[in-house]
């Protein structure tokens, strides 16, 4: 096995967790029905954070799992006011975390 086999078996979780993830981010707009262009994007939204978490990137993966418990909120909006309003508190905190960051 040559150093760049060795190189990419050690990358190999990154990496198909990156392409895992622009897979469901690609597929998304392919979905007619709301519901399933959310799942694609909360699919993808845990990918990059899987991916961000190999690559030893904390503050991505926080910001995408931030960004997946938003879209996890907006699945369940049309059935729950708590649930909307909790969509609009997690911009509040991506804003604050942005600025913090």
């Amino acid at each position: 096995m040559s150093m760049l086999d060795a190189g990419l078996l050690q990358d190999l979780p990154a990496t198909l967790t990156g392409v895992a993830a622009a897979l469901c981010l690609t597929a998304a707009p392919a979905f007619r029905d709301r519901r399933m262009i959310l799942l694609a994007q909360l699919a993808a939204g845990i990918c990059f954070s899987a991916h961000y978490v190999c690559l030893g990137i904390s503050v991505a993966a926080a910001a995408n799992m931030l960004g997946s418990v938003q879209t996890a909120a907006a699945l369940f909006s049309a059935r729950s006011a708590a649930m909307n309003r909790l969509g609009y508190a997690l911009i509040g905190l991506m804003a604050l975390a942005g600025l913090f960051f």
